[in-house]
């Protein structure tokens, strides 16, 4: 009421009055409507409200209603709920908005001071430019508009719960009613001020000025020696912080990385960096938290314990990441997941005293060690690394009937002596132990005496590459006799092998191998030679097809012959095997020969000249020029031979090329629906058809041929004397491969698909053989009769070819099968 008393008295255009007395009157009206207590004389308020309200014309009381309502909505004031808004792809910045006081009616109340405030994390971009700058704080006074207001605001150091709230101090205006005694009016009057302060709800988000990168990396705990160090590390900020993200891209950070030499041992956990200068460091940049950066360092210089460190700071970033970086120096200081141990190599040496023992005598070995760490033995071990493998192991095994030929010890084999030494470097006297002494057997198991050998063994652990001295080193290898009046007979086996290639139409030897040939391994003894009783051989056939590398894997083995026996024979020859039929390339055998205990004591090598041949294979593709170009193979057309020479050609060898056409009836061969089918699945031709008496023509390539590749034949012409149909054509290459006084003849396949084409049209004056021309003839038509014809089809039909030669095709054909 009495800010509709104020207005009606001081502002009334501002509440819409035109007829002033009107308004008044109504002003009064609602005076007397919300304050009318009843006078003395026994009327009660809500009489005299009654009285008045029934008095009242119809215009006043619609004044009244439009002036109360409207002082009721300007008077119910509400502070609005602000809203949060990040800029797009960031927690850096944003601005609040709707911000203000709406009345009743949903108008937004221009001119009422406010103070808005944000809690720690973030401050007022009054100038806008995204920056923290000088002077810019976390309140702000201003005035409410007739529209909502918006502030900006940027994140401060870190990260952040920020909570905004706006408050509006207002001050109302009161009225006071005076009331008198009987026979005197009342009366309101103003009263005092009731200052209030409206607050808003408020909104509370996360601001991420700038955070801590830091990380948690891991490297292996174990290196072999000349392999490369290396490290992998998972960036994240700090517990607590958010790593700053801007443009929807998390900021790019900058990590220095270093790997120092700590020692022989691994170090404890501790947060400073070991001292001393790195031995390896660099930077990487991370591209996000959780990203991994897999980082090489490169080889060790030599085997010791290596800590890799990961650091960064404000400092070491671009200028472009640098202000969302706190400055703040982090580094993951020395830990054990970061550790990795470049591990030490076992040098041995080591020497039987005597050769031959006599039964029964001792025995004797000096072992020499060197390699280990000089701590080696007292690391009891740290986290995740073991402690060391105290102990080496120094066994003797046999008896073997032979010397062992192999470095890994025979599978099997019978332990005869064992002890352990210290694994520390240092020299060893082995056998001197009375306790423990190393006594030969007083008789041989085998007739011909028996052989040992001394192996020195460790185990490895996390400091010390495992290792195992060689079975087969004659140093630590001892003998006794098993006859002491004949010494031992020495085993010298030897092999001498050679590829044989056999001819697949007579089944003897040649020098020029062709696809299709069989092929046997010749071995033979070495002169001097002897095995033991049992040894075997088994030779091995590798196939590389021609423009690949002979290399003797798995995926190139094709035969593994039977095992042959050895024994006193000059010679022995492996099963046979056959060559791929059509398949050009390289064969070569390897041989193994083993020992009766199944121990190798030769092995041949991949690509010996002796055991590798090379075959060759002859393919062919048939060549035709539809000089007239009406579809179809016939009369005017050009046929000829692509013959494909695959493989490599014996030293001195020279090639004569040539194709034989043979022609064939409709019933000869089955052809597709095209005007012209050659090829696989386009038509097949009849068996045992290519005879002498089908011969049409043979083709030739010119001059001698010395080398693989494609050579094409000459060119006949199909005759246009007269129209003939001649069922199909297909021919057959020959390839004559000539060394020296051997002459080897290659004959392709008769009926082939790429050498066949069907149907064919050609003039009778063509050719023998085949068909006779009676059952060849077209009656009736002569070339020049077709050819006006095929012009009457395409003028009568808007060009028809196609159809008019598939019945011309079936036309003959039926001629021929009638």
């Amino acid at each position: 009421m009495a800010w509709l008393l104020d207005r009606l008295q001081y502002d009334p255009a501002s509440i819409g009055v035109g007829d002033r007395a009107l308004s008044n009157a109504a002003g009064s009206y609602l005076v007397h409507m919300h304050y009318d207590e009843g006078n003395k004389g026994g009327v009660s308020g809500e009489a005299r409200k009654a009285a008045l309200q029934a008095a009242a014309w119809p215009g006043l009381t619609a004044e009244a209603d439009r002036l109360w309502a409207l002082a009721t909505s300007s008077t119910n004031l509400t502070a609005q709920t602000e809203v949060q808004t990040y800029d797009l792809g960031t927690q850096r910045t944003g601005s609040i908005g709707n911000i203000g006081i709406q009345n009743g009616s949903g108008e937004w109340i221009p001119g009422i001071d406010f103070t808005a405030t944000l809690t720690e994390g973030a401050v007022f971009d009054t100038n806008g430019n995204g920056q923290v700058d000088e002077g810019e704080t976390g309140t702000f006074n201003g005035k409410t508009s007739s529209s909502p207001v918006s502030l900006r605001w940027v994140a401060g150091p870190g990260a952040h719960d920020v909570q905004f709230k706006t408050e509006y101090p207002i001050t109302w205006a009161t009225l006071e009613a005076l009331r008198a005694g009987t026979g005197v009016q009342d009366s309101l009057r103003r009263g005092a001020d009731d200052p209030e302060v409206l607050g808003s709800t408020g909104v509370r988000f996360r601001a991420v000025g700038d955070f801590r990168p830091q990380g948690v990396s891991s490297a292996p705990a174990v290196v072999a020696a000349g392999q490369v160090l290396t490290d992998s590390f998972v960036p994240a900020a700090a517990e607590g912080d958010t790593w700053v993200v801007v443009d929807s891209a998390p900021v790019p950070v900058t990590y220095a990385w270093a790997v120092y030499d700590v020692g022989t041992v691994p170090v404890p956990n501790s947060d400073a960096t070991p001292s001393g200068e790195p031995v390896f460091s660099g930077t990487a940049v991370a591209s996000g938290p959780g990203v991994e950066l897999h980082q090489v360092a490169g080889a060790a210089p030599a085997s010791s314990t290596y800590v890799w460190v990961w650091s960064t700071s404000k400092a070491l970033q671009p200028e472009a990441s640098a202000d969302y970086v706190r400055d703040e120096v982090w580094s993951d200081g020395t830990k054990t997941d970061e550790t990795s141990i470049v591990r030490w190599q076992i040098e041995h040496a080591s020497l039987t005293r005597e050769y031959n023992i006599v039964p029964g005598g001792r025995v004797f070995d000096t072992i020499t060690i060197s390699g280990l760490p000089d701590d080696h033995g007292q690391f009891a071990g740290l986290d995740r690394f073991a402690a060391d493998v105290p102990e080496a192991t120094v066994s003797v095994y046999g008896p073997f009937e032979s010397r062992p030929a192999t470095v890994e010890i025979p599978e099997g084999a019978p332990v005869f002596w064992q002890d352990t030494l210290s694994a520390v470097n240092g020299v060893f006297m082995v056998g001197w132990d009375d306790e423990n002494p190393i006594i030969a057997p007083t008789t041989a198991t085998y007739e011909a005496g028996d052989y040992f050998v001394f192996v020195y063994s460790f185990a490895g652990d996390d400091r010390v590459e495992a290792y195992t001295s060689p079975a087969n080193d004659l140093g630590e290898t001892w003998f006794i006799a098993g006859n002491p009046d004949l010494p031992p007979v020495p085993e010298t086996p030897g092999l001498v092998t050679e590829a044989a290639v056999y001819a697949s139409d007579s089944g003897e030897p040649t020098s020029i191998p062709v696809a299709g040939d069989s092929t046997k391994d010749v071995i033979r003894p070495q002169d001097g030679s002897v095995f033991g009783s049992g040894s075997t051989a088994v030779s091995r056939l590798y196939f590389a097809p021609a423009g690949t590398d002979l290399v003797c894997s798995e995926d190139q083995l094709v035969h593994t012959s039977a095992p042959i026996a050895l024994g006193d024979a000059e010679q022995y020859l492996t099963d046979a095997y056959t060559t791929a039929a059509g398949e050009a390339g390289r064969y070569g055998w390897v041989e193994t020969g083993y020992r009766p205990d199944g121990s190798i004591f030769e092995r041949g090598t991949c690509g010996e000249a002796s055991e590798t041949f090379d075959v060759v294979a002859v393919s062919t593709t048939l060549g035709h020029e539809d000089t007239n170009g009406d579809g179809l193979a016939g009369a005017g057309d050009k046929l000829w031979d692509d013959i494909h020479l695959v493989g490599t050609l014996p030293a001195g060898a020279s090639v004569d090329l040539s194709s034989t056409v043979y022609e064939l009836t409709a019933n000869q061969a089955t052809w597709g629906d095209a005007p012209i089918n050659t090829g696989a699945g386009n038509i097949t031709v009849a068996a045992d058809v290519c005879t002498e008496a089908a011969v049409y023509t043979t083709l030739t390539v010119d001059g001698k041929v010395t080398k693989a590749g494609t050579y094409s034949t000459n060119r006949f012409t199909v005759p246009s004397a007269g129209q003939r149909v001649i069922g199909a054509l297909t021919m057959v290459e020959t390839a004559q491969i000539t060394v020296g006084d051997e002459s080897r003849t290659v004959t392709g396949q008769c009926g082939a698909p790429d050498e066949s084409v069907g149907p064919v049209y050609f003039g009778s004056g063509g050719g023998g053989g085949g068909a006779s021309a009676q059952q060849l003839a077209i009656t009736g038509l002569s070339r020049m009769g077709l050819i006006l014809a095929v012009g009457l089809v395409l003028a009568f039909t808007g060009g028809g070819l196609l159809r008019w030669s598939d019945q011309r095709k079936r036309r003959a054909v039926g001629e021929l099968t009638a």
